[in-house]
């Protein structure tokens, strides 16, 4: 895909935009590219670019809370997790997901990550937020949401 962008051909436009809405991450982030590289940036090209940013800086917050371990990181914790659901889930929803497939990739990825936590090792925020999202609290509801009983 980013092969035919950067060959520049405008012909191709059409054939790299069908694979913008791929399951595959990195196809619809080569696609997006792909697609700026022909002077394409529309609305579904610049929603792909923000997701993939958006996730991969989701991991890296995700991968720091693992760090975050012991006292001495509790408000390391705090902070990371605060500014991770407020990224994530900002405000109030428009309207409560009905499921876990309701959710975002992004909120999918943060939601799986804290059902597989132990309960004790929830950061506050996370609770908070996912309340004020109606997505369960509790420990065995919120992986039976997620699907990981």
């Amino acid at each position: 895909m980013v092969a035919l962008g950067l060959l520049g051909e405008p012909a191709t436009g059409p054939f790299i935009e069908s694979y913008l809405d791929s399951p595959i991450v990195e196809l619809c982030w080569a696609s997006a590219f792909a697609l700026t590289r022909l002077g394409i940036a529309g609305t579904a090209v610049v929603d792909v670019l923000t997701q993939v940013v958006a996730l991969r800086a989701v991991d890296a917050m995700l991968a720091g809370l693992a760090d975050c371990t012991g006292v001495e990181r509790y408000y390391d914790r705090y902070y990371t997790a605060q500014r991770l659901f407020t990224l994530v889930f900002s405000g109030e929803p428009a309207e409560p997901p009905q499921s876990f497939g309701d959710l975002s990739d992004v909120q999918q990825r943060v939601v799986r990550c804290v059902a597989d936590q132990d309960e004790a090792a929830w950061p506050y925020p996370a609770m908070d937020t996912l309340s004020q999202w109606k997505v369960p609290t509790g420990h065995s509801d919120l992986r039976a949401y997620v699907g990981s009983v």
